[in-house]
Protein backbone atom coordinates (compact mmCIF):
# COMPACT_ATOMS: atom_id res chain seq x y z
CA UNK A 1 0.00 0.00 0.00
CA UNK A 2 1.37 3.02 -0.87
CA UNK A 3 0.09 6.64 -1.68
CA UNK A 4 0.50 7.99 -5.52
CA UNK A 5 0.65 11.24 -6.94
CA UNK A 6 -1.43 11.28 -9.98
CA UNK A 7 -1.92 13.82 -13.02
CA UNK A 8 -4.94 13.56 -15.29
CA UNK A 9 -3.72 13.42 -18.43
CA UNK A 10 -6.61 15.48 -20.36
CA UNK A 11 -6.69 18.30 -17.73
CA UNK A 12 -3.15 18.38 -16.53
CA UNK A 13 -3.66 21.25 -14.23
CA UNK A 14 -6.26 18.39 -12.05
CA UNK A 15 -3.50 16.57 -9.51
CA UNK A 16 -4.22 14.72 -6.65
CA UNK A 17 -2.64 12.21 -4.11
CA UNK A 18 -4.47 8.58 -4.28
CA UNK A 19 -3.65 5.55 -1.88
CA UNK A 20 -3.27 2.27 -3.96
CA UNK A 21 -4.56 -0.45 -2.64
CA UNK A 22 -4.06 -3.74 -4.18
CA UNK A 23 -4.93 -6.47 -1.59
CA UNK A 24 -7.98 -7.12 0.76
CA UNK A 25 -5.56 -7.03 3.73
CA UNK A 26 -5.02 -3.57 2.65
CA UNK A 27 -8.58 -2.22 2.16
CA UNK A 28 -9.26 -3.87 5.31
CA UNK A 29 -6.37 -1.62 6.89
CA UNK A 30 -7.63 1.19 5.39
CA UNK A 31 -11.09 0.46 5.97
CA UNK A 32 -10.28 -0.13 10.26
CA UNK A 33 -8.02 3.58 10.24
CA UNK A 34 -8.71 6.25 7.34
CA UNK A 35 -11.96 5.32 6.56
CA UNK A 36 -13.35 4.96 10.18
CA UNK A 37 -11.88 7.98 10.88
CA UNK A 38 -13.14 9.66 8.16
CA UNK A 39 -17.21 8.47 8.59
CA UNK A 40 -16.54 8.70 12.63
CA UNK A 41 -15.56 12.84 11.63
CA UNK A 42 -18.61 12.55 9.41
CA UNK A 43 -21.05 11.48 11.60
CA UNK A 44 -19.49 13.88 14.33
CA UNK A 45 -19.74 16.51 12.38
CA UNK A 46 -23.52 15.56 11.18
CA UNK A 47 -24.45 15.37 15.49
CA UNK A 48 -22.77 18.84 15.65
CA UNK A 49 -24.50 20.87 12.53
CA UNK A 50 -27.86 19.89 13.09
CA UNK A 51 -29.36 23.03 12.06
CA UNK A 52 -26.60 24.01 9.72
CA UNK A 53 -24.60 22.65 6.57
CA UNK A 54 -22.02 19.96 7.57
CA UNK A 55 -18.57 21.46 6.19
CA UNK A 56 -16.80 18.33 5.27
CA UNK A 57 -17.36 16.85 1.57
CA UNK A 58 -18.14 13.63 2.67
CA UNK A 59 -21.00 14.74 5.58
CA UNK A 60 -22.68 17.39 3.19
CA UNK A 61 -23.04 14.62 0.91
CA UNK A 62 -24.45 12.04 3.56
CA UNK A 63 -26.51 14.84 4.78
CA UNK A 64 -28.43 15.75 1.03
CA UNK A 65 -28.58 12.30 0.34
CA UNK A 66 -30.42 11.59 3.81
CA UNK A 67 -32.71 14.71 3.13
CA UNK A 68 -33.47 13.11 -0.23
CA UNK A 69 -34.27 10.21 0.94
CA UNK A 70 -36.10 11.11 3.94
CA UNK A 71 -33.54 8.88 6.00
CA UNK A 72 -31.51 9.77 9.07
CA UNK A 73 -27.76 10.61 8.48
CA UNK A 74 -26.82 7.63 10.47
CA UNK A 75 -28.90 4.93 8.01
CA UNK A 76 -27.31 6.82 5.41
CA UNK A 77 -23.78 6.48 6.13
CA UNK A 78 -24.01 2.85 6.83
CA UNK A 79 -26.18 2.29 3.76
CA UNK A 80 -23.38 4.69 1.50
CA UNK A 81 -20.47 2.95 3.47
CA UNK A 82 -21.68 -0.57 3.13
CA UNK A 83 -22.23 -0.21 -0.75
CA UNK A 84 -18.70 1.68 -1.08
CA UNK A 85 -16.80 -1.28 0.90
CA UNK A 86 -18.89 -4.13 -1.28
CA UNK A 87 -17.57 -2.33 -4.41
CA UNK A 88 -14.50 -2.05 -3.49
CA UNK A 89 -13.97 -5.75 -2.12
CA UNK A 90 -15.49 -7.06 -5.97
CA UNK A 91 -12.47 -4.62 -7.53
CA UNK A 92 -9.63 -6.09 -5.26
CA UNK A 93 -11.09 -9.61 -5.18
CA UNK A 94 -11.40 -9.82 -8.97
CA UNK A 95 -7.19 -8.78 -8.71
CA UNK A 96 -7.54 -5.15 -9.73
CA UNK A 97 -6.31 -2.15 -7.79
CA UNK A 98 -7.78 0.79 -6.46
CA UNK A 99 -7.23 3.95 -6.10
CA UNK A 100 -8.75 6.31 -3.00
CA UNK A 101 -8.94 9.84 -2.26
CA UNK A 102 -8.54 12.11 0.91
CA UNK A 103 -12.34 12.30 0.67
CA UNK A 104 -12.94 8.31 0.33
CA UNK A 105 -13.52 8.89 -3.01
CA UNK A 106 -12.27 6.04 -5.20
CA UNK A 107 -11.72 4.40 -8.42
CA UNK A 108 -9.88 1.59 -10.50
CA UNK A 109 -7.60 1.74 -13.50
CA UNK A 110 -5.12 4.49 -13.50
CA UNK A 111 -5.36 4.43 -17.96
CA UNK A 112 -6.36 8.42 -18.02
CA UNK A 113 -3.62 9.43 -15.45
CA UNK A 114 0.10 9.78 -15.14
CA UNK A 115 1.84 8.86 -11.84
CA UNK A 116 4.35 12.17 -11.01
CA UNK A 117 5.28 10.30 -7.82
CA UNK A 118 4.90 7.78 -4.81
CA UNK A 119 5.39 8.05 -1.49
CA UNK A 120 5.67 4.72 1.23
CA UNK A 121 3.27 4.25 4.13
CA UNK A 122 5.23 4.89 6.77
CA UNK A 123 3.55 4.78 9.82
CA UNK A 124 -0.39 5.85 9.55
CA UNK A 125 -2.53 6.45 6.86
CA UNK A 126 -2.09 10.28 6.20
CA UNK A 127 -2.42 11.42 3.11
CA UNK A 128 0.34 13.76 1.63
CA UNK A 129 -0.31 17.88 0.88
CA UNK A 130 -0.83 18.88 -2.58
CA UNK A 131 1.08 21.60 -1.69
CA UNK A 132 4.16 20.43 0.70
CA UNK A 133 3.89 19.63 4.09
CA UNK A 134 2.06 19.48 7.31
CA UNK A 135 2.82 22.69 9.70
CA UNK A 136 1.33 23.18 13.25
CA UNK A 137 -1.35 25.16 11.32
CA UNK A 138 -2.85 21.82 10.32
CA UNK A 139 -3.22 21.25 13.89
CA UNK A 140 -6.56 21.32 16.04
CA UNK A 141 -6.51 20.29 19.60
CA UNK A 142 -10.01 18.84 20.52
CA UNK A 143 -12.10 18.16 24.14
CA UNK A 144 -15.22 16.67 24.07
CA UNK A 145 -17.99 18.65 26.01
CA UNK A 146 -17.99 17.38 29.69
CA UNK A 147 -14.54 15.40 29.21
CA UNK A 148 -11.21 15.78 30.62
CA UNK A 149 -9.17 14.90 27.89
CA UNK A 150 -7.17 16.29 24.92
CA UNK A 151 -7.41 15.08 22.00
CA UNK A 152 -4.90 15.69 18.39
CA UNK A 153 -5.83 15.24 14.93
CA UNK A 154 -3.66 16.82 11.89
CA UNK A 155 -5.89 17.87 8.74
CA UNK A 156 -8.86 15.21 9.98
CA UNK A 157 -6.59 12.54 11.06
CA UNK A 158 -6.01 11.25 14.75
CA UNK A 159 -2.69 11.97 15.90
CA UNK A 160 -1.32 8.78 17.15
CA UNK A 161 1.76 8.50 19.12
CA UNK A 162 2.82 5.09 20.81
CA UNK A 163 -0.27 3.62 20.79
CA UNK A 164 -1.76 7.10 22.81
CA UNK A 165 -4.99 8.87 21.21
CA UNK A 166 -5.36 11.41 24.29
CA UNK A 167 -3.99 13.30 26.72
CA UNK A 168 -4.76 15.61 30.14
CA UNK A 169 -3.47 19.01 29.36
CA UNK A 170 -3.80 20.96 26.15
CA UNK A 171 0.09 21.67 26.08
CA UNK A 172 0.68 18.25 26.19
CA UNK A 173 -1.46 17.38 23.38
CA UNK A 174 0.18 19.91 21.02
CA UNK A 175 3.11 18.86 22.21
CA UNK A 176 2.69 15.04 20.79
CA UNK A 177 1.21 16.65 17.64
CA UNK A 178 4.22 18.27 16.69
CA UNK A 179 6.16 15.22 17.32
CA UNK A 180 4.07 13.45 14.81
CA UNK A 181 4.19 16.28 12.32
CA UNK A 182 7.77 15.06 11.97
CA UNK A 183 6.99 11.51 11.04
CA UNK A 184 4.56 12.29 8.65
CA UNK A 185 6.76 14.95 7.05
CA UNK A 186 9.81 12.31 6.36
Amino acid sequence: MKFIYLQMKKIPSIREWYLEITSFEDLMLYWMTARLNLDGNAFAEAIKEKKYHCRSELANRLQSLAEINNNSFFSTLQKVSGKTFQTQSKFILNGLSIYINKNGGFFSGITSYKTLKTQEIINNIIFPKNDGKYTDKDIRILKWDGGTHYYAKINDFDVEVNDELKWNTEIEARKKAMEFLKTINE
